[in-house]
């Protein structure tokens, strides 16, 4: 993790400080078990496909793409389209990872600052052979030695498969409850170098009777895409309020906001192909079936 001064200087070398304070405050996207479907870059198809447990405890998918038009005199092997998703328990965790990767440019680099359709916030690299963005709690680096085709189009492409809402999604009622819960610390605060900067919260609650509930076993997602497999990929949208996978997913609400504006609304992604909507609003102290 790099120390708060070396993230001041790379916020002041960078300049997004306002955008990632923005979406740190407004984030309403959380994504659990992120996979490619293989339909998120045209004219490209899915050669290669891997989960990794990383040592922070968060989650790697390595994912490598062969184009349909490929760089003269490359083999396709040779050129390949490589994505790399880190998903991680909070959108705060998630804005270090980010910086880690900024820190990793040794000699000044003038990255050019994505500013439509690719994150919450993003980068394009001067020679254009790689792509990052954040969005919500996840990291995605999309990069290609010879680029064929433009990568800021492909990332802006798995962006918005990332958090596209299918129409046919299959209305499931009974696929999460929520609850009161015991007010804690959040991840955001218990990082935070500046506190004063992080969202404060007017209740917390869980949210449960999802497949695979609990940091624990959600982190030490399998290393085999045969073993993971049979668990669904979540995509959860909130209003007023953001989740956090610490011990079990948590929606903050946040202080200040209306609590009739809160809503937690979740797509499963099965393995099967089948798509399970459910959404619950905030309604009398009490969360409601929204269909």
């Amino acid at each position: 993790m790099l120390l708060p001064n070396q993230i001041n200087a790379l916020r002041s070398k960078y300049g997004i400080d306002e955008r990632l304070f923005q979406a740190r405050h407004q984030s309403g996207f959380f994504v659990r078990r992120y996979r490619m479907l293989g339909q998120e870059i045209v004219r490209a198809h899915i050669k290669r496909a891997l989960t990794l447990n990383l040592p922070s405890g968060g989650r790697m998918r390595k994912t490598t793409w062969l184009t349909e038009d490929r760089a003269p005199r490359k083999a396709p092997e040779e050129n390949p389209v490589l994505v790399d998703s880190f998903e991680y328990g909070s959108f705060a965790e998630a804005e270090q990872a980010l910086w880690s990767f900024l820190g990793e440019f040794h000699v000044p680099v003038d990255l050019q600052t994505t500013t439509e359709g690719v994150g919450d916030v993003g980068f394009v690299t001067p020679d254009d052979r790689t792509v990052a963005f954040l969005r919500g709690n996840s990291l995605h680096r999309i990069s290609q030695e010879n680029p064929t085709q433009d990568l800021h189009e492909m990332a802006a492409s798995v962006d918005a498969k990332l958090t596209d809402k299918p129409d046919g999604a299959h209305p499931e009622p009974a696929l999460f409850k929520v609850k009161k819960v015991s007010e804690r610390p959040t991840i955001a605060a218990r990082m935070a170098a500046k506190p004063e900067e992080e969202p404060t919260i007017a209740a917390q609650f869980a949210i449960e009777g999802m497949n695979g509930d609990g940091a624990a076993q959600t982190r030490a997602a399998s290393t085999t895409d045969e073993a993971d497999s049979d668990d669904g990929m979540l995509r959860i949208f909130t209003k007023a309020g953001w989740i956090e996978d610490d011990d079990g997913l948590r929606f903050n609400l946040n202080a200040g906001e209306n609590a009739k504006d809160a809503e937690i609304e979740v797509f499963e992604d099965r393995a099967d192909g089948a798509c399970l909507r459910c959404r619950r609003r905030l309604q009398d102290e009490d969360w409601v079936d929204d269909a």
